[in-house]
């Protein structure tokens, strides 16, 4: 894509120039500027390739403007777009740097190509302009040129300009090769010199000894997994190190083996200083995860010795940087395995700071304690009913016994109570054997009148007991009533009764305390219940807060114990497959590798010497010319100009003489074996279309050099005689590509 920037004062001119090449495939019109300040801002902003130009500008004009793009720009090409075709513009043009100069009347086709043809590298001028260009450049020493529009075949003209080619420069030509013996004594010395040095290499060069020896690191993976039970799996997997893309780890253990730390290691462990040591040669065999390595050593013992304390130090450093390693990662792990302890302490404390301030020991426990209820409230309806059972067989007692329940309360009461019945048992002794004295005696016996006080004594306490437990005074209709302990048979029977219904009374009494305590429990457990119903949800969550914990923690153990006996991915443990050697014969000096590095250098100083002593013989050649040739030679030199611009302005018709007059020419300046000491490549200006016509495809190709040559015949008043010559090559097409045949070189 070419990137071209419009700069014109008139709106009409930019428009119509955007109007023509916005639409041209590759071109690209990324702005346009009224004035000179405004372009230079664009094309620092933006970097087009093509500036397009106006002369005729305020403020800045056209050709200020392109001598400052060219100067602060490089790589930005200003075609000049202008109305004038006067010497003065053209020239002033040319000199700012501008690379075509147009005509605003040029052809749309013309101007697209013409910018094409810029954007490539060449320059291109309107047709009229060319002449302008060919008429201000000198006419000697330089060679000019000139095509002329003089047929249908050129489209327009084209100018080639040798131009700024200074002869003046004075060179100091060698008039004599060197001889043959010359070449060949430096042959024979350097040679000799080669040949020495080799033997005496080999002579005394002091043997060398190389032990060799190769190790090998693993390839596979190494992995461990343990199921824990209750908690999960702990697995521990140290990959290969060989599975990395970008890294080689023998590539490690080669840079190991060249620190200077190994170096000294291995250096001191044969008593020996490490420059005396030397260096290993560590090789990576490709595909394979061997590793060779070799040490040279002044003996084969010494050798070997280098070999097993350099392996020695490498193996120790390899567990120094494992330690280093496993450090690190333990104390990481161990970090790691205080933070997962502390977690786990944490959660297990939450835990039982809730069980204990909620009573809530599991989350199985509101279950068991609804069984419990449930259990406790089937136990108190079978109370219940055998509560029930037990009143009714009282009630039919009380019946029996002809008591109210009141009564019965009383007498139950005053049967239970001891000292109530250590005073009726009392009492009734007393009567009866106050019943036996009166039957002995008399009432106004004293032993009569004794127990009869003694008796009434007893009833006193007896009644007094009696009122103190039921609240009321008690008569002697009333004990006798309640009495359950009379001696008869009636009395005996009752007090059977009143033994059933005591016990039937204690059983309900027993019974009524059961369902009470029964109900206590289960009213007590049912507000549990609600209780631990509402914290259930939380318990389970720090539980598994706790579980989480413990995996984690469990976990983490195991990777810590196992990362103890796993080995270093980093540093894998290395195998050794072969042994150091012990060499039995010395690798340096290698006398066959001698041989034949000598042998190829030899050779090469041949070929060398030889290349030199041709080149002197044909390129230095001495220059001789002929008195009564001086004039016509340089006379054809002279010429030369006029013969090739005739050759060109004719170039519809054969010229055959203007050839054959080059032809002269050009075997003349052959003849004298012209030395060239000076190349010079002008510039060149080309135009746009190569000539299609039979003899108009004569086209200057290429211009190889332009040589300024020295004549010299050898003796110092020749010497003074500096006559200058061109040499160009000139050459034809035919339409063939591939005939080079027609180039023919030309020097006069």
């Amino acid at each position: 894509m070419i990137r071209i920037i419009l700069v014109d004062d008139q709106k009409t001119v930019r428009e119509s120039l955007r109007g023509w090449l916005e639409p041209v495939e590759n071109f690209k019109i990324v702005a346009t500027a009224r004035d000179g300040h405004s372009a230079i801002e664009q094309i620092e902003i933006l970097k087009p390739d093509i500036v397009l130009i106006d002369l005729e500008m305020p403020m800045l004009d056209g050709v200020e403007t392109t001598a400052m793009i060219c100067q602060k720009f490089i790589g930005v090409k200003v075609i000049v777009l202008s109305m004038h075709d006067g010497n003065e513009y053209v020239s002033r043009a040319i000199q700012a740097g501008a690379s075509g100069y147009l005509l605003k009347n040029t052809p749309k086709e013309e101007l697209i190509e013409a910018i094409s043809l810029v954007n490539r590298g060449y320059s291109q001028f309107a047709p009229g302009v060319v002449n302008k260009i060919a008429e201000s450049i000198p006419k000697s020493p330089s060679l000019a040129v000139q095509v002329s529009k003089n047929n249908s075949n050129l489209d327009s003209s084209r100018v080639i300009d040798l131009t700024n080619f200074s002869p003046s420069q004075q060179y100091r030509p060698r008039s004599k090769p060197r001889s043959k013996k010359f070449y060949l004594r430096i042959w024979l010395l350097s040679n000799l010199i080669l040949w020495s040095i080799s033997l005496a290499y080999m002579q005394f060069k002091k043997p060398t000894y190389t032990s060799k020896w190769a190790i090998a690191l693993p390839s596979s993976n190494l992995s461990t997994s343990i199921d824990l039970p209750e908690v999960g799996q702990a697995s521990s997997e140290s990959g290969s190190p060989f599975n990395s893309d970008f890294a080689d780890p023998r590539e490690n253990y080669k840079y190991l083996v060249e620190t200077d730390e190994v170096l000294k290691t291995s250096a001191s462990k044969i008593k020996m200083s490490k420059k005396k040591f030397g260096a290993p040669k560590v090789k990576i065999i490709e595909n394979t995860t061997l590793i060779q390595l070799q040490i040279k050593g002044d003996t084969p013992r010494l050798a070997q010795a280098k070999a097993l304390a350099l392996h020695s130090a490498l193996e120790e450093n390899l567990d120094r940087l494992r330690e280093e390693e496993s450090g690190g990662q333990n104390q990481n792990l161990e970090k790691t395995l205080a933070q997962t302890r502390q977690k786990l302490a944490t959660a297990r404390q939450k835990l039982a700071d809730f069980q204990t301030r909620t009573r809530l020991s599991s989350e199985e426990q509101p279950s068991i304690l609804a069984n419990n209820i449930e259990q406790l409230r089937r136990q108190s309806s079978e109370v219940t009913a055998e509560k029930q059972k037990v009143t009714a067989r009282s009630n039919q007692l009380l019946s029996n016994l002809g008591l109210s329940t009141s009564e019965a309360t009383d007498a139950l009461l005053l049967n239970s109570d001891p000292e109530f019945q250590e005073y009726l048992n009392n009492y009734s002794q007393a009567s009866t054997k106050l019943i036996k004295l009166k039957a002995q005696y008399l009432d106004n016996h004293p032993s009569v009148i004794a127990q009869q006080a003694e008796k009434d004594d007893i009833e006193t306490e007896l009644y007094r007991r009696g009122e103190s437990l039921l609240g009321r005074p008690v008569t002697q209709v009333a004990l006798k009533m309640l009495n359950i302990n009379s001696s008869n048979s009636s009395g005996s029977q009752r007090a059977s009764l009143f033994q059933e219904l005591i016990s039937a009374r204690a059983e309900q009494k027993g019974l009524e305390n059961q369902t009470t305590e029964l109900n206590k429990q289960i009213t007590s457990l049912e507000t549990k219940l609600a209780t631990l119903t509402r914290f259930g949800s939380e318990l389970e969550k720090l539980r598994r807060d706790v579980q989480l914990s413990e995996a984690v923690f469990s976990s983490s153990a195991t990777r810590a114990d196992l990362n103890k006996s796993q080995t270093s991915a980093a540093y894998p443990p290395m195998s050794l497959i072969s042994r150091p050697s012990l060499p039995k014969e010395s690798t340096s000096p290698n006398k066959k590798y001698i041989f034949l590095g000598s042998f190829f250098s030899s050779l090469l100083l041949t070929t060398g010497i030889w290349s030199l002593w041709w080149r002197d013989r044909n390129f230095y050649a001495p220059l001789f010319w002929e008195n009564n040739g001086n004039h016509n030679n340089h006379k054809s030199l002279s010429d030369s100009n006029n013969i090739i611009q005739k050759i060109l302005k004719n170039e519809s018709d054969r010229d055959h003489e203007a050839w054959a007059e080059l032809n002269r020419a050009s075997k003349l300046a052959r003849k004298t074996d012209l030395v060239l000491h000076n190349w010079n490549i002008p510039n060149l200006l080309l135009g746009r279309t190569i000539p299609t016509g039979t003899f108009a495809r004569i086209f200057f190709g290429f211009i190889s050099f332009l040589a300024v040559v020295e004549s010299d015949g050898g003796n110092s008043s020749r010497s003074k005689n500096n006559y200058p010559f061109y040499c160009l090559v000139v050459g034809y097409w035919d339409g063939d590509d591939s005939n080079s045949s027609n180039c023919r070189t030309y020097r006069f």
